[in-house]
């Protein structure tokens, strides 16, 4: 067994390791987050700070600490843990475990226990309810926040950018003759995403507002876009409206409108296409309408289903 090494040496390395990788600020800093209630764990248990004390055993506590503990302050109306919050801490553990593994800190991988995520169909907007988004004071008007949330609204519909990848955008990766967007996402790769002409317009004419002035193409960090999309929310009491739904909304009807999932994937800059598949739910009316179509007893069961006289009483469930 290789010699304990200090648990914040270890952290130090991992997180510079990720740094060196060109991980994204929000990456570095939730795993510096999951490392936090690492150590309030290991304080708690008086275990030594050190690679020995990174066990199974004590990785499958660990995670029942974070089931059980409550959050310090309110998140969503609630201080209890969400269960996708703890599978996030504990897979940037097994990515710790990994990496000690891989460069020889440990003997073997210990398995981290990931709880099982429970599948939720992501809530979309309405035809009725977008309708009343782009009719909100905040997105009408020829005001200079009016023009440029209709801008920044219109083209997080339309290519499906999270927060991050839209405030980060500059002047010069905008195409306007290509009608395309130069993106550079998670790890600083880079992707090519189309937008449509009315969106152009859109854009265009923040531009006229904007200017050439230097900084990003918004001028908005994403706290500044969480809070468009809040006062949207509040002024037409929706039950939902933030950033990733509108992730969310545009993978769903680019699948809705026929569009391949590989494609869809390129656009959403997905690694893997399982994860395009999450965003890829039907509605309850679009499976409905398809399973009308393809119908197995309409398919296979060609006479008529007729009574040949109506039945003269009910049974009884004893008599069934």
């Amino acid at each position: 067994m290789p010699e304990p090494m200090p648990l914040e040496e270890l952290i130090g390395e991992f997180l510079d390791h990720h740094r060196a990788y060109g991980r994204s600020p929000v990456t570095i800093a939730h795993y510096a987050d999951s490392f936090r209630l690492l150590r309030q764990f290991i304080t708690e248990r008086g275990l030594a700070p050190t690679s020995h004390s990174l066990t199974i055993t004590h990785l499958r506590a660990f995670s029942t600490r974070l089931q059980a503990t409550p959050l310090q302050f309110q998140r969503r109306g609630t201080t209890q843990r969400s269960i996708a919050g703890n599978h996030g801490v504990l897979r940037d553990m097994r990515s710790f475990m990994r990496w000690l593994e891989q460069d020889g800190k440990i003997d073997q991988v210990v398995r981290v226990p990931l709880p099982q995520l429970p599948q939720h169909r992501f809530r979309m907007l309405t035809n009725e309810e977008i309708g009343r988004v782009w009719a909100s004071r905040y997105m009408t008007g020829r005001s200079p926040m009016a023009i440029r949330n209709r801008a920044l609204l219109g083209m997080m519909l339309d290519t499906g950018l999270p927060r991050g990848e839209v405030c980060s955008l500059k002047i010069e990766d905008v195409d306007f003759e290509n009608l395309q967007l130069l993106v550079t996402g998670k790890g600083n790769d880079q992707r090519v995403v189309p937008f449509v002409s009315r969106v152009k317009q859109a854009l265009l004419e923040w531009m006229q507002v904007r200017g050439d002035a230097a900084g990003t193409l918004f001028w908005l960090q994403p706290s500044g876009v969480r809070m468009v999309f809040r006062r949207i929310q509040e002024e037409l009491g929706l039950p939902v409206f933030h950033p990733h739904q509108l992730r969310h909304q545009a993978a769903e009807t680019m699948v809705l409108n026929n569009m391949d999932l590989e494609r869809v994937r390129i656009v959403m800059g997905h690694a893997a296409i399982t994860t395009t598949h999450k965003y890829s739910s039907m509605s309850t009316e679009d499976v409905r309408d398809g399973h009308a179509a393809a119908s197995p007893f309409n398919s296979l069961v060609k006479e008529p289903v007729t009574l040949s006289a109506p039945p003269r009483r009910r049974m009884s469930s004893k008599e069934w």
